[in-house]
C-alpha cells in the first residue's frame, strides 16, 4: 500500500491495518515494484495527479508489476481526469494501448442506497453523470503476429487448456493438411500447467500466442482470440481435432459461394471407429443434439452438404464481421451450448448455416476439463432464450430474408430506464436493429439507470447505436418523449409516438401536427379517437399497439418475495396521480377491508422521480399505513427490472387499474401475460385487449372538463 503522503498512510494503516499489508510512503513515479509479482493492482485517484506524458509510463509500470492474468483497477474522475487525461474515453484509449482490451465500470459516490458511509456504487452501466469510472485492465502476454506473404483469409482460433499431446497432434495435422487458403493461427492458452507453455514457446514464430494466465473457458478464450484475428473469416477449432486433407478449402468454398451464408460446420469423425461424431445438430425433445452420432462415416445422410440451424463449435467457420456484430460467443455459457446459441443468433440475423460434408476432421470429443460440469445451467439459459422459436418439426423459425438496403433513421427517446416510454423504445428499436433492415441512430434525452449487462443479447445492439453516425441522410425521424417536442427534426419523415389520455388532444398540438408531422403513432384505438376528435386527420394517425415480452412475463415467472403474511394480494402498478385513479382505489380498498382481513394491497409506483415528479401524493398511503385498523398496504418505490416486475405480478393475485385516462395500460397487458385477472375501467384504452372473459370492467361515464394546458 503506497501513497506519497504520510498522513494518508497513517490513516489507512489505522483503518485497514493488517499484518499482511505492507505500507510505504513513496512517489509511485519513482517506485519500481517487483516485476510479475502481483495478482491485483489498484490505483485510485493517482492518474489525476500525473502529467500527460507520465501516464503512459505509469501504465507500463503497472503492467510490468502484474502476474500473467493479473488485473489492474484504475479509478479516475468521470467528467474530467485532471491535466493528464481529457476524459474517461480518452483514458480508456490510453489504457487499451498498453493492456489491449479493457473494460469500464461506472462509479457513483455514496448515497442512501449504499450500505455504509464512504462506499461507492460500481456497475457495468457507464453514464455521463457518473462521479468516476473504474477501468479494468488484464495482463495478457501476446506475441507479435508472424510475418505472412499475403493477408490471411482465415484466422484459426484455438483455445488451449492442458492436454498438450492433443494440441501437438492437431498442430501437426494442420501443417500436413494445409491447402490453398491463406490462414493464420491464433493460440489462446487458458493457463495450462502441463507442457503447453513449452510448446507455445516453439510456436511463437508461426502463430500469434496469447497467454492468459487463467482459464477463461471456451467462450471467453475464443472471444479474446478473435479480437487479435486479422482474417476475413474466423475458424474456431478445438485442440482435440486432427484435420483431413482439403478440409479448410472446402469450408471456405461454402461461405464464398453465397454472401447469405454466415456459418459453416464440418463432418467430424471418431478417430478410432471412423463413425460420425458430428454432421449437424438438431433440436431433439427440446434439446440440441447430434442426430447422426455413431452412424458410419460414409452414411448417405452425412455425405451431402446442406442447410441446418446449428453446427458444433468444435470446428466452426463464421464471417468475422457477423461475429463482431453479434458480440461473439455469449460468455454466460460455460463450456457448452454457446456454439448452438451463436448459430441461432446468426440464423435470426437472416444468414444461413451450412453443413459442409467435404470438410472432414477427426474429433476425440470431450477431452476438455470441466466440459460437462455446467450442462444444466447452460441448457436452462438456452431454453429461456430460444423457447417458442422452433416449429413442430424442430426447425428454427427464421425471420424474413434480409433486405438488400436498410432504411436509415433517427429514434429520439429514452433508453435504459425502467418506465413504459423507455421500455417501448427499447423493444421497438431492438427488433428493428436485429432485423438487419433498419440502420438507426438512437438519441436519448434522459440519463440511463441500467445497462446492457441486464440482457446483453437483447440490449447490446441498442447501446452500440446510441448517438452513432448514420451511413447517409436520415430517411425518417421518430420522436417518443414527454412532454412533446414539436420542433421539426433536421431531416427525414417525421413520426411522433405520442400517447394521450384525456379525451381530445390539447388545441395547441393540432396545428404543428397537421403542418409538420408526417405520421402520429398511438398505442390504442382510444388514443386515435382522441386525436381525431381534436382535429387531426384520421389517416395521419396510425395505431401501433404496445407489446409484452412473453419470454419474461409468463405465469411461471418466479414470484418475488413480498414482506407480507397476507394470502390474497391486490396489485397496483403505475404513477400515483389523479389520472391513474389511485385515490379511487385507496378509497374502495379502505372502505371494503380492515386490518384483520386476509388481504394486502401492493402499490408499485413508477415515474415519481421523472415524468410524474411532484405529482405522487405518498402521504395518502402513509396516512393509511399509520391507521391501526386500516387494511395492509405494501408500498414499493424501488426500481425493478423487467424480470423482477414479472416476479411481482406472479407474487400477486389480481391487478387493479381504475384509471380516469389511459393511453394503453402496459401493466395490464403484462399482468395478463403472467396469468392474473385484471380490474380495469370500461370504455378506455384497455378495451383493445381486455374482454369480459378475461377482465373485470369498472363502470365509468365520460365527463367533459376544462383544463388549462
Amino acid at each position: 500500500a503506497v501513497d506519497v503522503r504520510e498522513d494518508v498512510i497513517a490513516f489507512a494503516k489505522r483503518t485497514y491495518g493488517h499484518k499482511r499489508i505492507q505500507w510505504r510512503v513513496a512517489d509511485l513515479r519513482a517506485l519500481e515494484p517487483e516485476a510479475g509479482a502481483y495478482d491485483l493492482v489498484t490505483s485510485f485517484g493517482l492518474v489525476e495527479q500525473l502529467d500527460r506524458e507520465e501516464v503512459q509510463d505509469y501504465l507500463e509500470q503497472l503492467k510490468r508489476a502484474l502476474k500473467p492474468g493479473g488485473t489492474a483497477l484504475i479509478s479516475i474522475r468521470g467528467q474530467e481526469a485532471g491535466q493528464a487525461v481529457d476524459g474517461k474515453e480518452s483514458f480508456r484509449e490510453m489504457a487499451a494501448a498498453v493492456f489491449g482490451k479493457v473494460d469500464m465500470l461506472g462509479q457513483r459516490p455514496w448515497s442512501e442506497q449504499t450500505e455504509l458511509t464512504g462506499q461507492c456504487v460500481v456497475s457495468g452501466r457507464v453514464a455521463d453523470d457518473d462521479g468516476g469510472v473504474v477501468v479494468v485492465c488484464k495482463k495478457r502476454a501476446v506475441s507479435a503476429a508472424p510475418e505472412m506473404g499475403e493477408a490471411p483469409r482465415v484466422s484459426i482460433v484455438m483455445p488451449l487448456y492442458n492436454k498438450v499431446e492433443y494440441t501437438e497432434a492437431c498442430l501437426k495435422g494442420l501443417e500436413e493438411a494445409a491447402g490453398k487458403t491463406p490462414c493464420e493461427l491464433v493460440l489462446v492458452d487458458n493457463g495450462s500447467s502441463d507442457g503447453t507453455g513449452a510448446l507455445l514457446d516453439r510456436m511463437e514464430r508461426r502463430a500469434r500466442v496469447i497467454r492468459c494466465g487463467e482459464n477463461l473457458g471456451f467462450s471467453r478464450g475464443n472471444n479474446l482470440g478473435a479480437g487479435y484475428a486479422r482474417g476475413e473469416y474466423l475458424l474456431f477449432l478445438n485442440n482435440d481435432i486432427v484435420p483431413h486433407a482439403g478440409w479448410l478449402d472446402a469450408m471456405v468454398a461454402e461461405v464464398d459461394a453465397d454472401p447469405e451464408v454466415g456459418i459453416v460446420g464440418a463432418r467430424l469423425l471418431y478417430p478410432d471407429s471412423g463413425k460420425v461424431q458430428h454432421a449437424g445438430i438438431e433440436l431433439v425433445n427440446g434439446t440440441p443434439d447430434h442426430v447422426y452420432r455413431n452412424v458410419p462415416g460414409d452414411d448417405p445422410g452425412v455425405m451431402k452438404s446442406r442447410d441446418l440451424d446449428m453446427v458444433t463449435g468444435a470446428c466452426l467457420l463464421i464471417r468475422k464481421e457477423v461475429f463482431e456484430q453479434l458480440g461473439g460467443f455469449d460468455e454466460a455459457y460455460v463450456n457448452g451450448v454457446e456454439d448452438v446459441d451463436l448459430c441461432l443468433k446468426v440464423r435470426k440475423k437472416g444468414y444461413r448455416v451450412r453443413y459442409c460434408a467435404d470438410a472432414v476432421l477427426d474429433h476425440y470429443e470431450g477431452t476438455s476439463e470441466g466440459r460437462y460440469s455446467h450442462v444444466r445451467p447452460n441448457l436452462e439459459r438456452f431454453v429461456k432464450r430460444w423457447n417458442g422459436q422452433f416449429d413442430a418439426q424442430g426447425r428454427f423459425i427464421a425471420p424474413a430474408p434480409r433486405a438488400e438496403t436498410a432504411l436509415r433513421g433517427c429514434w429520439e427517446g429514452t433508453q435504459f430506464v425502467y418506465h413504459s416510454l423507455s421500455l417501448v423504445n427499447m423493444a421497438l428499436t431492438s427488433e428493428l436493429i436485429r432485423s438487419g433492415q433498419c440502420e438507426l441512430k438512437l438519441i436519448p434525452y434522459e440519463a440511463a439507470t441500467f445497462g446492457v449487462e441486464v440482457d446483453p443479447e437483447r440490449y447490446s445492439p441498442i447501446a452500440e447505436r446510441i448517438n452513432a453516425a448514420l451511413s447517409g441522410p436520415a430517411q425518417f425521424h421518430v420522436r417518443h418523449m414527454w412532454p412533446p417536442n414539436f420542433t421539426p427534426p433536421p431531416e427525414g419523415h417525421w413520426v411522433m409516438i405520442q400517447p394521450w389520455e384525456f379525451g381530445k388532444i390539447p388545441e395547441e398540438w393540432v396545428a404543428p401536427i397537421q403542418e409538420g408531422v408526417d405520421e402520429v403513432w398511438v398505442p390504442s384505438s382510444y388514443v386515435k379517437q382522441c386525436y381525431v376528435e381534436g382535429g387531426v386527420d384520421a389517416d395521419r394517425v396510425q395505431v401501433i399497439p404496445n407489446g409484452v415480452r412473453t419470454d419474461l412475463f409468463r405465469p411461471d415467472a418466479p414470484p418475488m418475495k413480498l414482506d407480507t403474511e397476507k394470502t390474497f394480494k391486490f396489485l397496483f402498478v403505475g404513477g400515483m396521480i389523479f389520472r391513474k385513479g389511485i385515490d379511487v382505489l385507496l378509497k374502495a380498498y379502505t372502505e371494503t377491508f380492515r386490518r384483520w382481513d386476509d388481504v394486502c394491497l401492493v402499490v408499485k409506483t413508477m415515474g415519481s422521480e421523472t415524468f410524474y415528479k411532484g405529482q405522487a401524493p405518498e402521504e395518502m398511503i402513509q396516512k393509511i399505513q399509520a391507521d391501526p385498523d386500516a387494511p395492509e398496504i405494501l408500498f414499493l418505490t424501488q426500481e425493478l427490472s423487467e424480470e423482477e416486475m414479472a416476479g411481482l405480478y406472479t407474487a400477486c393475485n389480481c391487478l387493479t387499474h381504475p384509471y380516469r385516462g389511459e393511453g394503453f395500460g402496459l401493466p395490464v397487458a403484462e399482468a395478463m401475460a403472467c396469468g392474473l385477472p385484471v380490474m380495469v375501467t370500461a370504455g378506455g384504452a384497455c378495451d383493445d385487449f381486455c374482454a369480459e372473459d378475461r377482465a373485470y370492467f369498472i363502470p365509468a361515464t365520460r365527463k367533459e372538463v376544462s383544463v388549462r394546458w
